[in-house]
């Protein structure tokens, strides 16, 4: 039945081989987020900013504070998320 099944489905889209970063040890997280704090580029910052809020890196570049951030709370507007649905992070 299966291979009558095949025939009818389209083919399904093979994803290439996604090969992760390995994590970075919480006992060198410390440290790591000193030297963070020590660097005032804007990289650093916003780097701070996405292991804070565990948001995308796209979420975090093209944030405009003026009209996503109201009272401490970030919305994300839905067009610029991956799932794209509406997001607070406070």
């Amino acid at each position: 039945m299966l291979a009558i099944i095949k025939h009818l489905l389209p083919a399904q889209k093979r994803k290439k081989h996604v090969k992760h970063h390995p994590s970075l040890p919480y006992e060198e997280m410390p440290q790591f987020w000193k030297s963070l704090a020590e660097d005032a580029s804007d990289s650093a910052r916003m780097l701070r900013w996405i292991i804070l809020t565990a948001c995308r890196y796209g979420e975090a570049r093209y944030m405009d504070q003026d009209r996503e951030v109201k009272a401490d709370l970030w919305t994300v507007p839905a067009g610029r998320m991956k799932a794209e649905l509406n997001t607070a992070c406070r």
